[in-house]
């Protein structure tokens, strides 16, 4: 798993648990808290286990309800603002990383077409992967080649090579 998506599914669990210690230290269990902020006891539970972000106006009335402080407010709201734009960055880097791995996917399949209509060399080959990006795979072609070229018998070499 993507360590990013890890810290960013860590950050929300920190939060649903501060969530939950300030209801707790209010004295109301879920339940109580739902009804007296008018919500179903699952979006409760769904904040305070870190399943999801809550809004800002949501911490302002998750805090009237626990008649916390203005402080208190303003620093779970500050909580909610770094889990979102840490979401905002996770996404936007996935966004990033797909489009690169649909641009070599694209290379890559243009190689495999020309691979199967017998158009590259070996040569062409190697030289299309270090083009499209893949230079760690060309070097891994040229060594498969290399040691298939070694392990060829003298009547394969005499027939112009391995095959």
């Amino acid at each position: 798993m993507d360590p990013t998506h890890d810290s960013v599914a860590q950050e929300r669990r920190l939060l649903g648990a501060r969530l939950r210690e300030v209801r707790t230290m209010a004295g109301l269990n879920g339940r109580q808290f739902a009804h007296a902020i008018g919500w179903d006891s699952s979006k409760v539970s769904r904040y305070e286990n870190g399943h999801q972000v809550p809004s800002e106006t949501d911490v302002r009335r998750w805090c009237s309800v626990v008649d916390g402080s203005e402080l208190l407010m303003i620093d779970l709201i500050a909580a909610v603002r770094n889990v979102v734009a840490a979401q905002r960055e996770q996404r936007h880097r996935g966004r990033a990383g797909a489009a690169s791995a649909a641009v070599v996917a694209a290379r890559l399949a243009r190689i495999d077409e020309d691979l199967y209509t017998g158009r590259l060399t070996d040569d062409d080959l190697t030289e299309a992967l270090r083009h499209a990006g893949l230079h760690q795979i060309a070097l891994a072609f040229e060594r498969a080649r290399a040691s298939c070229s070694e392990a060829a018998t003298p009547a394969d070499q005499h027939r112009g090579g391995t095959r």
